[in-house]
């Protein structure tokens, strides 16, 4: 499969999600009653399923109240789901949805009707409990543990109650009194939730939405050159992001060229709002659909050392573009014929290098030393 039609492949997903939603507004909500029939239902068939030869129809209806509950409740998961995605891009919101909605059948098969206490409260903390578990356990090399990403949370979260009380940042020891953890666990803590974080233009691209309309026009605009980048340097990087374009599907193009103003059949950028108009969708699959674009054209973007250094500085904050090709595990995995879990053994075993500082978020694999490796396979 072709990165084109994978890009097409990633439109039709985002179209999936927006006609999801669409279809999910007409759900009608259940009353008290029905709600407590449908359990009812649902514990009888599982009361059912632990006979030797249960009686298919009752299960069956037992299926069908677990569906028409799950139904009824999923704006909840989707509400938790956006709750999430907004401070976590490691995963898309329909993979947060989704592994929120197995925490809610989980809740669901879980479930007690003798118990008086809510439903809700209980499907809340299921559905967290799946969402958290996924965000914790994220394409890295070496998985963090879930008590790692706890402290890492709740280390953010005392730091700000601390800020709003005191006006200033607090030091690492009163983070660590109020968290009753030792100075230097909270320290060893941080230090590794720093080496993840954005640092790259490739995740500059896929976080921050406001820094890549900045650079997207500081690299378009040429007629107002940064300082330190020559005149030249900037049109080379306009004409290359023009070619990198040609790259992307149609829906993605169309989007880049209209926000940023590429068109030449507009006279000025249009707005998300705009854009989701003119292509009859929700905002939001506007702004997914950009966000992979642009990390398309970051990784495209690579450049070649020049007389200039083997960076180019974009702007005086010091956004830089790697000119070290690069491969994601899953198109390492591809180009191997192998899984994932196969690529991580391989690293492991030493047949495999990754790239693994600052700059990345995850670790990534240089294309030299993955396309030997590909090239000695069809040898043999």
């Amino acid at each position: 499969m072709t990165k084109k039609e994978n890009q097409d492949e990633q439109d039709v997903s985002l179209m999936a999600l927006d006609q999801f939603f669409r279809e999910m507004k007409p759900i009608p909500r259940m009353s008290v009653e029905e709600e407590q029939h449908y359990f009812a239902r649902l514990a009888r068939g599982r009361a059912e399923q632990a006979k030797p030869q249960p009686d298919q129809w009752r299960l069956s209806l037992a299926r069908e109240a677990r569906h028409r509950l799950a139904e009824t409740y999923l704006p909840l998961v989707v509400h938790v789901a956006r709750r999430y995605h907004l401070s976590c891009y490691r995963l898309e919101l329909a993979d947060l949805i989704q592994e929120g909605t197995l925490g809610l059948l989980r809740a669901l098969d879980a479930n007690d009707p003798a118990d008086p206490r809510p439903f809700r409260s209980y499907a809340v903390v299921c559905i967290q409990s799946a969402i958290v578990n996924a965000i914790a356990t994220g394409d890295y090399l070496i998985q963090p543990s879930q008590r790692f990403h706890g402290h890492v949370v709740e280390a953010r979260r005392v730091e700000r109650q601390l800020q709003l009380e005191q006006g200033t940042d607090p030091s690492l020891a009163e983070m660590a009194q109020v968290m009753h953890l030792e100075e230097g666990q909270l320290r060893e803590t941080l230090e590794m939730a720093r080496r993840q974080e954005v640092k790259s233009l490739h995740e500059l691209m896929e976080h921050g939405e406001e820094e890549v309309e900045e650079m997207m026009l500081a690299v378009m605009d040429s007629s107002e050159p940064e300082p330190g980048v020559s005149l030249e340097r900037q049109v080379l990087l306009r004409e290359r992001l023009r070619e990198a374009t040609e790259g992307l599907s149609q829906r993605q193009r169309l989007i880049l060229r209209w926000r940023y103003g590429l068109d030449e059949e507009l006279p000025a950028e249009c707005s998300v709002q705009e854009i989701a108009q003119r292509l009859g969708c929700r905002q939001e699959a506007v702004r997914v659909a950009r966000m992979r674009a642009c990390r398309h054209l970051a990784q495209r973007l690579q450049l070649e050392p020049g007389p200039e250094g083997m960076q180019c500085v974009m702007r005086e904050d010091a956004v830089r573009v790697s000119p070290i090709p690069w491969y994601t595990q899953q198109e390492v995995a591809r180009l191997l014929g192998c899984s994932r879990e196969q690529v991580r053994q391989k690293v492991l075993a030493g047949e495999l290098s990754t790239i693994r500082d600052a700059r990345y978020r995850w670790p990534v694999y240089p294309k030299a030393a993955v396309d030997e490796l590909v090239a000695a396979r069809q040898g043999q």
